[in-house]
C-alpha cells in the first residue's frame, strides 16, 4: 500500500473551519448478522458542501447510507444530523428532521402519475413543499410535460429526476443520493451534474453523493471519500482522483 493510503488523512475541505457540519458521522459500525459491514467510519458534510463517497462495488456504500437513514440499526459509533444523535429513530423520524434520500432503484411509485408522486409531498409536507414545486419542474422540465404519466412507464433518466424532485419537496437540509447515474444516459447525466450544483450554489443544500462515475465525481465534489472493505481507506480534496494509486481501488 503507498505511503499516501497508509495515511489517508489529506487536505482539510477548503473553508470547512468556517462552516457548520451538517451531519458528522464518528466510528461507525454496521453489522448483517455476524458479518461487520462497517468499521471505524468517520465521515462529514459541511453545510453548503457536496461531498462523494465512491468505492467498488459491495464495500459498504449504501449501507453507510442505510444507517444514516435508519433504515439498518449502527452496531456502534455515533450518527449526527442537525446537532442532534441519531440511534433507533425510523426513517420518517429523520426524514421530517430534514434528510432527504434517493435510494439506489429511485423507489417511485409506478402506478401512480408523475403529478400523484410528487403531490404526496405536498400533502405531507404542506406549504413548504407546494411553494418549491416549481423550482422542481425548473429544474426537470421534463416533469412538467409528465405530470400525467404513470411513473412506472418513464425512462430510466426520467425516473431518476422523479426521485430526485420528489425528495427536494421534502424541503430537505441534507440530499443524499446513491448513485443517481446508474443506467442513465449521459444527456441525462449532464442533466443531473447540472442540477445538483444548482442545488448547492442556490438552495444551500447540503449533498451526500455516493457514485461511481469518476468524471461527475471530480467535476462537482467538494470533498471525496473512498472507501473499501467496510471503511474509509482515503479522504480528500477531487483532485485526489487523479492519483493511480488512489483510483485503483475504484476499478471494478
Amino acid at each position: 500500500m503507498s505511503a499516501l493510503l497508509s495515511n489517508p488523512k489529506m487536505d482539510p475541505l477548503p473553508g470547512a473551519e468556517t462552516l457548520s457540519t451538517v451531519l458528522r458521522i464518528s466510528k461507525l459500525e454496521a453489522r448483517y448478522g455476524e458479518s461487520v459491514v462497517l468499521r471505524d467510519v468517520n465521515l462529514e458534510v459541511p453545510e453548503g458542501k457536496l461531498v462523494s463517497l465512491m468505492g467498488r462495488n459491495g464495500v459498504g456504500k449504501t449501507t453507510t447510507l442505510r444507517c444514516i437513514m435508519g433504515i439498518l440499526q449502527q452496531k456502534g459509533g455515533e450518527i449526527i444530523f442537525g446537532g442532534k444523535s441519531w440511534h433507533r429513530e425510523p426513517p420518517e423520524d429523520r426524514a421530517r428532521a430534514g434528510i432527504g434520500y434517493v435510494p439506489q432503484g429511485r423507489d417511485i411509485f409506478p402506478n401512480m402519475t408523475v403529478g400523484e408522486n410528487l403531490q404526496i409531498c405536498v400533502s405531507l409536507y404542506g406549504k413548504k413543499a407546494k411553494d418549491r414545486m416549481d423550482f422542481v419542474l425548473d429544474l426537470f422540465p421534463v416533469l412538467k410535460e409528465m405530470l400525467k404519466r404513470k411513473g412506472g412507464v418513464l425512462s430510466g433518466g426520467q425516473q431518476q429526476q422523479l426521485a430526485i424532485g420528489r425528495a427536494l419537496l421534502t424541503c430537505p437540509k441534507l440530499l443524499i443520493l446513491d448513485e443517481p447515474t446508474e443506467g442513465i444516459q449521459p444527456s441525462i447525466i449532464d442533466l443531473i451534474e447540472d442540477a445538483l450544483v444548482r442545488l448547492k450554489k442556490e438552495m444551500g443544500i447540503s449533498i451526500l453523493l455516493v457514485e461511481q462515475y469518476l468524471d461527475l465525481v471530480a467535476a462537482i465534489s467538494d470533498y471525496v471519500y473512498i472507501m473499501d472493505r467496510g471503511t474509509i481507506i482515503v479522504e480528500g480534496e477531487p483532485k485526489i482522483l487523479a492519483d493511480p494509486a488512489i483510483t485503483k481501488h475504484l476499478s471494478v
